[in-house]
């Protein structure tokens, strides 16, 4: 129907970054969500096939509330992992748990549906984070570079693959919404959203911290309105305290007697330990986020040495990024350029969201976690972008660095991606990610008792009792550094099994060593080992007689 005088002729959409030009399907793509919503999907739905791992099963499977053998009005009797308040770990997520609760009641123990939530509940997050690059940058161009970057960093897998840990997604998910409506200056929607974001995971707690950075730096301390500003911040600082009072008459804050001291080897340390170790943990965060060749569920003891080590090259890799961070900080100070407030502000943000994490001020249950770095991650690729935003502001050959610059995110993308699609395979099921742990981190005595208890159920006894063999070693040493010898996992099994002798118990006889070491297996793997450990008897003996 052509339009008439009392039907207007619809405008057609125009361009945020151009407001006075219509948007073409081009201007869409590079300006909108969509290309970094689909890298998100790309990348981490090949995992709908994967089931419930590790913590999924006590947090999500056996939690009373989750599965619906306690009402929901109970959720703040339990704690994450389904454990009454009091036992276990010193954590409780009652959103998170109530929200599963809600999926599991809808369809029951379809984990693939579970995971296809975590991937569109990213999938939101990269939604959000664009909106909140778009904030920072006023350019809808430079957000979906962002956006982009973020969705396909493969150290996220972590956060998506395994279930449990959507807690972290829906936090960070929820801070990025809080801090859009604050910044419009929608108060309680920023204090509910704000809430939400700490009843999924106490790791938002700072991120009014960020908010009230981002207006200083926006609007610097003499043009500051602080009745309008100082309002929301203040609000959102009462609903910290609120949140952290109630909790404190559930779980105590001081968790220092809860650490299992393996989980976290900083307990106990000298200052010194105590001051080197954290630039270490920043440094590897770093060099995973952006080669992350070496990714891993677990990095307790003995995966991550805890030691006055001033050649390992990760600490001196944090150290720089704090010191390059602060004088980068300094020297953009006052600068009005919007690249120089957008670094700024993304540098704040992410001290803040990293500090609860940084093993420096206090100590946390566990040393290092690929899933914690998911907010970091989000305010570094934020200031990187600006970084190179800035460097194309001062350039005199704008268009060449655009050039390289394009080149070089497009190199990230293309190594990024695969290594997020194969990490994500590693997740489809307990062996497979136990044996890329036990690959990528041979030193985590964790990952090869689960790894042996894994082969055990899959009928491969005889490999088993070599891991858990070295877990034995390993614990034997603890808590001191320690390390299966070089090449060993690519020996022959034999050769490999005649090893343990030596590794576990060379003070004792061989004949000694198998009555020692078949009660241990047998008792942690089961009765299903025995006939793997009269071969390897066999073996040993033989091997060592043959040695005389």
């Amino acid at each position: 129907m052509s339009p008439t005088a009392t039907e207007p002729t619809p405008s057609p959409p125009r361009s945020p970054d151009s407001p006075g030009e219509p948007v073409s399907w081009r201007a869409r793509l590079a300006e909108g969500p969509i290309a970094p919503i689909v890298v998100a999907l790309a990348v981490h739905g090949v995992g709908l096939g994967g089931g419930f791992a590790l913590d999924d099963v006590p947090d999500i499977v056996r939690h009373p509330v989750v599965g619906g053998d306690a009402p929901w009005w109970s959720v703040l009797n339990y704690n994450f992992m389904g454990a009454p308040l009091g036992e276990g770990v010193n954590t409780i997520r009652p959103l998170t748990t109530l929200e599963l609760a809600a999926e599991w009641a809808l369809w029951g123990d379809a984990a693939w549906l579970f995971h296809l939530t975590s991937v569109l509940l990213f999938a939101g997050l990269v939604w959000a984070a664009h909106g909140l690059a778009r904030d920072l940058f006023r350019s809808g161009r430079l957000a979906t570079v962002a956006a982009s970057l973020f969705a396909v960093l493969a150290i996220h897998v972590e956060a998506v693959a395994m279930i449990a840990n959507r807690a972290e997604v829906l936090s960070l998910l929820m801070v990025a919404l809080m801090l859009r409506a604050a910044l419009r200056g929608h108060t309680l929607a920023a204090a509910l959203a704000y809430l939400a974001a700490l009843l999924f995971k106490e790791s938002a707690f700072l991120a009014p911290a960020a908010l009230a950075w981002w207006f200083v730096v926006e609007h610097g301390p003499e043009e500051l309105d602080l009745r309008k500003r100082g309002t929301i911040v203040g609000g959102l600082g009462v609903a910290a305290l609120l949140f952290l009072a109630a909790r404190m008459t559930l779980l105590p804050l001081d968790v220092s007697d809860q650490i299992v001291h393996p989980d976290n080897l900083l307990i106990g340390q000298p200052w010194a330990v105590r001051l080197w170790t954290p630039f270490v943990l920043l440094g590897r965060y770093l060099a995973l986020t952006a080669a992350p060749v070496g990714l891993s569920y677990d990095y307790t003891y003995a995966a991550i040495p805890v030691a006055l080590d001033l050649a390992d090259p990760y600490g001196w890799l944090g150290a720089l990024a704090v010191v390059g961070g602060g004088a980068g900080a300094v020297a953009l100070w006052r600068r009005e350029a919007r690249w120089a407030k957008a670094c700024l502000i993304a540098l704040g943000g992410f001290a803040a969201s990293y500090l609860l994490f940084s093993n420096s001020v206090f100590l946390i249950v566990i040393l290092f976690a690929e899933r914690l770095f998911l907010a970091p991650s989000l305010w570094l690729v934020l200031a990187l972008v600006a970084a190179a935003w800035g460097g194309v502001e001062a350039t005199r050959e704008p268009e060449r660095l655009k050039l390289l610059l394009g080149v070089a995110i497009g190199v990230v993308g293309v190594v990024q991606a695969p290594l997020a699609v194969n990490r994500t395979l590693d997740w489809r099921s307990d062996l497979t990610l136990m044996r890329a742990q036990v690959q990528t981190q041979p030193s985590s005595l964790k990952g090869r008792l689960a790894y042996a208890s894994e082969l055990v159920r899959h009928g491969r006894p005889d490999e088993a009792l070599w891991h858990f063999g070295v877990a034995v070693a390993g614990r034997g040493r603890y808590p001191e550094p320690w390390s299966p010898p070089e090449g060993a996992d690519q020996l022959p099994l034999e050769d490999r099994l005649r090893l343990l002798h030596g590794l576990i118990a060379p003070e004792v006889t061989p004949a000694a060593f198998m009555a020692q070491f078949g009660g241990m297996a047998t008792g942690l793997l089961g009765e299903g080992v025995k006939p793997a450990l009269e071969r390897m008897r066999c073996v040993v003996v033989r091997g060592a007689c043959g040695a005389r």
